[in-house]
């Protein structure tokens, strides 16, 4: 993974409860798009998921085909899109109310 950046999109874009979609539906869906050995993992934070992809081949192909959960086409970004344009803005957070770098794998 490294040197591969994440894939971003709002949770608010699903239009579901925050608790009902959870890491393993992400990559799931995901995996239909990418194929589930290109997926490393899902991670939501603070109502943004990131999208942690094996290659960048894979990333391309998730931002130009986009992702369908519960039944809805839903946005992805290339960059977080509630951070300004820095070089902190895909570091990993840490802290009380998230995990540690959670990686799920599907497959």
């Amino acid at each position: 993974m490294a040197g591969v950046e994440p894939v971003f999109f709002l949770h608010r874009d699903i239009r579901v409860a925050q608790d009902t979609i959870r890491p393993y539906d992400v990559c799931k869906g995901v995996g239909e798009v990418v194929g589930y050995s290109n997926v490393d993992g899902a991670q939501n934070v603070w109502g943004v998921w990131r999208v942690y992809l094996k290659n960048k081949t894979a990333r391309t192909t998730l931002l130009v085909k986009g992702l369908s959960l519960t039944g809805r086409a839903i946005q992805m970004y290339d960059q977080n899109p509630r951070t300004t344009n820095n070089s902190d803005a895909t570091r990993t957070v840490r802290g009380e109310n998230n995990c540690e770098r959670l990686a799920i794998v599907c497959g």
